[in-house]
């Protein structure tokens, strides 16, 4: 096991790379926290795809750490614009999928009103009446070219089966996917 490559992942992402895929995560994830400290609306979409266990929810919750703390700072530049803070939320999305079962839609204005979102999870949700897929169909449409991160288990070669079309558009789109899925868990190594 050894440390991520730079300074900064060390700090903010601490990974051990016990596979090359990890590598790639923790450089995905410093050029992405970069993009969004400078306000750069190119590749806004982060998806994270692997197994349980490999540190994908680690990683987005990392990043969202980093954001937070350094959301003053980045305001201070103005790349956000004088009277715009750089404001970030952490979202479940399996318990955000319960409280759309139960008629309770306020996660939806928060996903839409924060520069930051973080979906952990999607795909994991019970959604048998597909209200989830057009809530996470609205999220990402709307979040285009706005700084979002995603988690998943489903591989993207299952999405067109897991998600509808559209999601899996918006997947794709202005994003970068890095894909995990070889990496072994944690807790079974």
């Amino acid at each position: 096991m050894r440390p991520c490559r730079t300074k900064w992942q060390q700090k903010w992402i601490g990974l051990f790379i016990v596979h090359p895929d990890l590598q790639k995560l923790a450089d995905a994830a410093e050029l992405f926290c970069a993009r969004w400290a400078n306000n750069t609306p190119e590749k806004t979409l982060l998806v994270i795809v692997g197994n349980f266990g490999t540190g994908k929810t680690h990683t987005a919750k990392a990043i969202h750490r980093f954001c937070v703390a350094a959301s003053m700072k980045v305001f201070e530049t103005g790349k956000w614009g004088r009277h715009k803070f750089p404001s970030s939320i952490l979202i479940s999305w399996p318990e955000a999928a319960n409280s759309f079962s139960e008629k309770q839609f306020g996660i939806m204005d928060d996903a839409l009103e924060n520069e930051l979102v973080v979906l952990d999870d999607i795909g994991a949700e019970n959604d048998p009446w597909k209200i989830c897929a057009d809530k996470l169909c609205q999220i990402l449409s709307r979040r285009e070219k706005k700084f979002t991160i995603v988690t998943t288990n489903v591989p993207p070669i299952n999405w067109t089966e897991r998600f509808d079309g559209r999601i899996n558009d918006r997947l794709l789109r202005n994003s970068v996917v890095v894909d995990i899925s070889s990496v072994p868990s944690f807790a079974m190594q």
